[in-house]
């Protein structure tokens, strides 16, 4: 994308600043931590969700693709997993249904479709 002025990215539609956002956390190192602040369309600017995004080390990644790889690309099997997962383990969740290796019915209803 270039260098970008705050004021250019500012005028980016939402969607367009949450994918350069993404791409953004793709290129950081392990513990790097960046802070979204998204807001629904139509709310007042002082209403808004904050999601904190920190990179995890090549351990978790690695257990992460274990999961799953264990998983296959049975959809029962995965929501029978991730329906044990305790409330401490949200990342876990999320990094295995964002992941490619998620059956295709489970990242359709959560909208993580490839591009």
């Amino acid at each position: 994308m270039g260098t970008t002025t705050l004021q250019e990215l500012l005028a980016l539609p939402g969607p367009e600043r949450l994918e350069l956002a993404m791409s953004l956390w793709q290129s950081l190192d392990a513990a790097d931590q960046i802070t979204l602040k998204v807001r629904p369309r139509g709310a007042s600017g002082g209403d808004f969700a904050t999601f904190s995004l920190r990179v995890a080390d090549a351990k978790v990644l690695a257990a992460n693709e274990r999961h799953a790889q264990l998983l296959g690309n049975d959809p029962t099997a995965w929501d029978r997993f991730l329906m044990q997962l305790k409330s401490d383990q949200a990342g876990l969740a999320a990094a295995l249904l964002s992941s490619p290796q998620a059956p295709a019915v489970l990242r359709q209803s959560l909208q993580c479709n490839e591009r």
